[in-house]
């Protein structure tokens, strides 16, 4: 008899496929343990504000766990956008939680609206923005958030000193801040950073998509912000 994949392992096998450009993702989805993250399925019901309050609650866990760096959580009872941006809508209201909708020009899908989500952080003395990514099988997302099942993913643990793209004093925390170096080694990491800048170019068409910027956790079309109510 063979055994069905558990949502847990089908998302993190297409974490692993060529629609992901960055091969920090394919390497952390092999043993996200190794890199500290932790990956879980959440049950939604039929209230947004329930089930964010709910993800609010893990979350409040995760950041506290000094052990966890990450965490990707996984729903896969949502098969709509309109239904995970509801979610995320009422997610954006909870404490600590921050929400910002603007209008993204896109030259390839033309105008979206973009929601961008993050949670407050401890960053040494003080705290910082973590910027969260929602990914799953949705017309209106670039192909590196199209994943098989619906999932949000956030860096939750202590960010990097400076910013692992900048140089620059980090001023806002997203899952770059994962320490892979420490993993790998500082030759292997800065040859897994090279190939991520070339393979997130081809995983985009070598297109200048906005849809996938760190800061934009998700995209909705203007007829669906409107039915939503969240038009900017």
């Amino acid at each position: 008899m063979i055994r069905r994949m558990t949502a847990i392992e089908i998302y993190l096998r297409w974490r692993r496929t060529n629609s992901i450009g960055c091969m920090f993702a394919r390497l952390i989805s092999i043993q996200p343990g190794k890199y500290r993250q932790v990956v879980e399925i959440v049950t939604v019901n039929n209230d947004p504000t329930e089930t964010a309050r709910n993800i609010a609650e893990r979350i409040d866990a995760l950041v506290s766990d000094k052990t966890v760096a990450a965490v990707a959580l996984i729903f896969p009872e949502i098969k709509t956008l309109e239904e995970m941006s509801r979610v995320m809508l009422a997610l954006g209201k909870q404490p600590k939680w921050t929400i910002a909708l603007t209008v993204l020009e896109n030259e390839v899908v033309g105008p979206m609206v973009a929601i961008r989500l993050a949670r407050e952080i401890p960053f040494g003395k003080a705290t910082c923005q973590s910027e969260a990514l929602v990914l799953g099988k949705f017309s209106a997302f670039p192909p590196t958030r199209k994943s098989p099942i619906a999932a949000l993913e956030i860096f939750v643990g202590e960010p990097l000193v400076n910013d692992p793209k900048t140089g620059e004093p980090t001023q806002k925390a997203n899952l770059a801040h994962i320490d892979a170096r420490s993993v790998l080694g500082d030759g292997p990491f800065e040859g897994v950073w090279s190939k991520s800048v070339e393979g997130r170019k081809a995983s985009l068409g070598n297109r200048d998509d906005n849809r996938a910027k760190a800061k934009v956790t998700l995209v909705m079309t203007p007829a669906l912000a409107r039915r939503l109510g969240c038009s900017p």
